[in-house]
């Protein structure tokens, strides 16, 4: 006898139902199993209100999903089947298990370098759309799914069309979502792809600051935001970013078609080049493990506090309180919070320097994460509000004293010391510990846009790009991981061991950078 789970189970169609994954003003999303190949597949179920408002609705929808069908594209998400039960049309689709973009958006802000891969395949996919001839209409983040890796496939083409003639474009019914309309989407002159391109600079402006441009309290203000008011400056939330991101976007988002780029490709392109750009105001950062510990600070912040690039070693294992200058208790919260929540963004915080002079700052921090899912530090970076500070800062290079010859050693002692550390790692667990290793140097590296990255313990190094400070950074964060895993006096005399290899300039060289103070560091 069946268990009364397996007989409560509904269908649609071959389709066995197992929970609702979503839910919008049109329909519902609901994760099935295909019966006929045991093929896990997501349902999108219409309301069927719609064919009741307007008889040509199925026949439209039909007609509609079938060119969407064949799109075939690597981030346009597949579309198995379709069909009609009880009055509800549906669409099956894909399943993919990492959400959507808004839900990532709802996390908080997202940097530069995650937006630019999820922004680039979903450009590549608006723009493969466009040339079959097929405008997407209602292009906004909760259409993007994202795979478990970060991948962005585009949903949901062509329901806005079908769906004109049944909803008004008055009140709350609109052809559309109100906060990513072109002005251009409702006008008689005809509808061509920059709507779409409006669309993805909206998208652009609320993944870099988590929301959207415009508020008001009704969809025809925001409308007639879109319509009327120029738009928001990002830099004004987001001074981190390159100046050229705000022309950017609001290239995109121009009130008259024809000024916005040609296509979306264009758009990623132009932020592309954007994210090479010099930063206007290098960051101050400040690296430090759970307990609170510094393992790494740059010039930058050195020059913020008053204090010399000499100081450096002085710095290094002393607590985050004592450093910035502020509360021990408001160190201990920030840092609970970056471990709770995996990033805070624009704190505002008042530091201290040795004088007690006050200086006011922005602190964005996020998350170090082990194998395990346990967070082991947090990566700190300040911006100070005040312009004579910025100015000030904006004047501090790279590492005084660093000849070509110089930087070559620190490159090679970088490496070799990475090496070191990985074969601990691989002899206490094995390939997984190596391979936590290099995910969390690639994302402070990513975060910090350094042109290093490691895979499966190769280094690949854009020598004339890195700046001497990135590999002082990225070794200190195989230090602080590989202590917390193995133990402070096997890396000390690991690391040491190396040395003893290398010679004494290399050894210099480290302690120039006060890596001598970080082994060395008492847990």
């Amino acid at each position: 006898m069946a268990s009364p789970s397996a007989t409560a189970r509904p269908k649609v169609g071959q389709y066995t139902i197992f929970e609702e994954i979503g839910r919008g003003g049109m329909s519902t999303v609901h994760r099935a199993t295909q019966a006929s190949i045991g093929r896990e597949v997501a349902i999108k179920v219409l309301l069927g209100s719609l064919i009741a408002q307007d008889p040509t609705f199925l026949d439209r929808f039909r007609r509609e999903v079938q060119v969407t069908a064949h799109l075939q594209h690597p981030h346009i998400l597949p579309v198995y089947d379709f069909g009609e039960t009880s009055g509800h049309p549906y669409i099956v689709m894909s399943y993919v298990k990492g959400g959507t973009l808004s839900d990532r958006i709802r996390q908080g802000p997202m940097s530069l370098s995650e937006v630019l891969p999820i922004l680039s395949q979903i450009a590549d996919a608006l723009d493969f759309s466009h040339s079959k001839g097929v405008i997407h209409r209602d292009f906004k983040p909760s259409n993007v799914l994202l795979d478990e890796e970060g991948n962005a496939y585009l949903t949901d083409f062509g329901l806005a069309k079908v769906s004109d003639a049944a909803l008004e474009l008055t009140g709350s019914a609109l052809v559309g979502t109100p906060d990513y309309m072109a002005p251009d989407l409702a006008s008689s002159d005809g509808l061509s792809p920059s709507v779409d391109i409006y669309a993805l600079g909206v998208t652009l402006f609320q993944m870099l600051t988590g929301h959207v441009p415009y508020k008001a309290s009704t969809p025809m203000g925001i409308l007639m935001a879109h319509l009327s008011q120029p738009v928001p400056g990002v830099r004004v939330e987001r001074p981190d970013l390159p100046e050229a991101v705000q022309q950017i976007i609001a290239t995109a988002m121009a009130k008259r078609a024809e000024d916005r780029y040609a296509t979306a490709g264009t758009l990623a392109e132009a932020l592309r080049a954007a994210a090479k750009e010099p930063q206007h105001t290098p960051h101050a950062l400040l690296f430090t493990d759970i307990q609170g510990q510094v393992i790494f600070v740059n010039n930058v912040l050195l020059k913020l506090m008053g204090r010399g690039e000499g100081e450096i070693r002085s710095v290094i294992g002393r607590p985050v309180h004592d450093v910035l200058g502020i509360r021990p208790e408001a160190a201990r919260q920030l840092i609970q919070e970056v471990a709770r929540i995996g990033r805070v963004y624009s704190r505002a915080i008042d530091l201290r320097d040795r004088d007690e002079k006050i200086i006011s700052v922005l602190c964005t921090g996020e998350a170090t994460y082990d194998e395990k899912g346990d967070c082991i530090g947090a990566d700190l970076s300040f911006r100070s509000t005040s312009e004579a500070a910025q100015a000030a800062v904006r004047l501090t290079g790279k590492a005084a004293g660093m000849d070509t010859a110089d930087r070559t050693y620190l490159q090679l002692y970088f490496t070799s010391q990475l090496d070191a550390l990985r074969v601990l790692l691989l002899r206490v667990g094995g390939p997984r510990l190596g391979q936590t290793m290099d995910r969390i140097l690639n994302e402070a590296s990513a975060r910090n846009s350094w042109p290093i990255r490691v895979t499966d313990g190769r280094v690949d190094i854009d020598a004339l790009g890195a700046e001497t400070h990135a590999y002082h950074a990225l070794l200190a964060k195989g230090i602080s991981y590989a202590r917390g895993v193995i133990g402070p006096k096997i890396v000390e005399r690991q690391m040491r061991a190396v040395d003893e290899q290398m010679g004494e300039r290399s050894r210099d060289l480290a302690n120039q950078l006060g890596l001598r103070e970080l082994i060395s560091t008492k847990p």
